[in-house]
This record gives C-alpha cells, sequence and structure tokens, in this order.
C-alpha cells in the first residue's frame, strides 16, 4: 500500500519530533516510556543465538540515542551504536546486562524470551 500525502507525512514528522523531545524528558520509570521501549525491543531487537548480547537495530541513529540514554540511566550498559549498511546497532552485552535487561524491560515476543532466558537472565517487569 502506498499513501501519497504531504498533510499525513507533516503530522508523522511532529509526531516523532514530539516523541524524541518527550524521550528526553523521562525514564524507564514511566510506564509509556517503558512500553515505547519494550515495544521497540520486541519489533526490532534481536538476541545472539550464541553470545550474550542483544541487539536494537533501527535507521534512525536518533532514535537509538535516545534509547541508549534512558537504558543506561536504568543502570544497564549498553556498548557503542555502530552502523552496518543502511541500518544502525545498539548493542547491550554481557549476562549481568541481560539480567538487569530482563528484569527491567524484558520482551513480550515469545522466542525472542525463551532465548533471553536461555542466557540465564529469567526475570520479567
Amino acid at each position: 500500500m502506498a499513501v501519497y500525502s504531504k498533510k499525513l507525512y507533516t503530522m508523522l514528522q511532529k509526531a516523532k519530533k514530539h516523541l524524541y523531545v518527550q524521550l528526553t524528558k523521562t525514564d524507564l520509570d514511566d510506564r509509556r516510556t517503558l512500553g515505547y521501549v519494550q515495544a521497540m525491543f520486541d519489533s526490532e531487537g534481536a538476541v545472539h543465538k550464541n553470545l550474550a548480547r542483544i541487539t536494537l537495530w533501527n535507521k534512525d541513529e536518533n532514535k537509538l540515542k535516545l534509547v541508549k540514554r534512558l537504558l543506561e540511566k536504568a543502570g544497564i550498559t549498553c556498548g557503542k551504536i555502530t552502523r552496518s549498511r543502511n541500518v544502525y546497532g545498539l548493542p547491550i552485552y554481557g549476562k549481568d546486562n541481560l539480567v538487569l535487561f530482563a528484569k527491567k524491560i524484558g520482551f513480550r515476543h515469545p522466542v525472542k524470551r525463551a532465548r533471553l532466558a536461555g542466557k540465564g537472565a529469567l526475570a520479567q517487569p
């Protein structure tokens, strides 16, 4: 489906800008912010098959910077945002960080939740 609407595009751009402003003013204790971050990881996060690593992928580097700030504010250490082809990745390394991620954020996606549990990170918020 293709939609060609300048009005819709403008509305979405304003909503995106508003979202970014709101994310800079909040933390994971806000249930709306937590829900947004959970949804991002459910849709665009990956649990590595063999390593103790979760990576959040997105084309918008600024969005990943905001999520990184929220995670680090919650005590979850993140790696450097890297670019692979036309997408950016935000990694979370190490078992301690995965356990903290599972406790504070977790996955709702059943396959990703099971993979995370297989890494020894069992808690879910």
